[in-house]
């Protein structure tokens, strides 16, 4: 035997061993690794052959473990599932494969909500509907912690992100709705701080194409991408051109903009803020942002880095 400990009853072959019933046996694996030494068969009279489990240490085992790894970390590098990670139960080949073009999505949700509230995380609750209600969705509310913590501590992954938040005293919920966003998945998320509440949703247009669908109450549709800038100001002539002129004096290129208002159903204030949602080529510094939260009608201006 040298599959797997547990498939022979090792008294009963010591037993058949010593009475002949049985005239030989070779065994690398055995019923409690651990603790080999109380194996039945180390005492047994007989022809017995045993070996400390070297089936993995073979020239052909260890060639097919290192030619196994390098594809699995190609298709992982390409978007694939990691489906032998053996200390991520949440992610098993299984329940990554229905919802892993969803990952990235959770994952910058995750970035933006958390960069939006900053600190003070008391809880978060994960909304999805579409076809993300029909499937086991676990491996989105890990994807949605890492991202959360990415931005506010090193060397966070998939591993121990639900430890982080669990040591953290995160409150973690996950729910479905019934409703019909229109896309293929959505997601949304809250996040709940000591002083108030942030909110970002996110949506699968098609297979491969992904939008942020709003940020607290302002609704909109814009590419997640690696820098941007989300400025509240007033919705009144000129505010676009003012901003792009602070940006553009700071050698920033602009990619795209999108300026949102407040959903209606949601929101009962009649105030007149808009909000800008900026994408640039680069980061924004701090010395920026205040320049631009400076500008009259505007509000604090927050820069946002995501893993897009």
């Amino acid at each position: 035997n040298c599959a797997r400990g547990g498939i022979i009853d090792e008294e009963a072959l010591a037993q058949a061993l010593e009475s002949g019933q049985v005239s030989g046996a070779a065994i690398d694996v055995y019923e409690d690794e651990p603790k080999i030494e109380l194996s039945p068969l180390l005492k047994a009279q007989g022809n017995v052959l045993l070996t400390p489990h070297l089936g993995a240490s073979t020239k052909e085992a260890q060639l097919n473990v290192a030619i196994d790894v390098a594809e699995q970390i190609k298709d992982v590098l390409q978007g694939g599932s990691a489906r032998s990670a053996v200390n991520i139960p949440s992610l098993k080949a299984e329940k990554l494969e229905p919802v892993k073009d969803y990952m990235q999505l959770a994952e910058n949700l995750g970035e933006i909500v958390s960069q939006l509230a900053s600190e003070g995380f008391k809880s978060v609750d994960i909304t999805v509907d579409g076809y993300l209600s029909t499937v086991d969705v676990s491996p989105i509310e890990t994807a949605v912690l890492k991202g959360i913590y990415s931005k506010q501590l090193d060397a966070v992954n998939y591993v121990n992100a639900p430890v982080i938040a669990k040591e953290r005293g995160l409150e973690t919920k996950i729910s479905k709705s019934n409703k019909d966003s229109g896309a293929l998945g959505a997601i949304s998320i809250k996040i709940t701080t000591d002083k108030d509440e942030y909110t970002t949703s996110g949506a699968l247009i098609t297979k491969d194409i992904q939008r942020i669908t709003q940020i607290n109450q302002y609704v909109t549709s814009i590419k997640p991408e690696k820098h941007m800038l989300v400025i509240p100001h007033e919705n009144k002539p000129s505010m676009i051109a003012k901003v792009a002129t602070v940006i553009g004096k700071h050698d920033i290129n602009i990619n795209r903009m999108n300026v949102a208002q407040k959903s209606k159903p949601l929101s009962k204030s009649k105030d007149n803020i808009s909000i800008m949602i900026i994408n640039t080529d680069t980061a924004v510094d701090k010395s920026t942002l205040e320049e631009i939260s400076k500008i009259e009608g505007i509000k604090q201006a927050k820069y946002i880095s995501i893993t897009a």
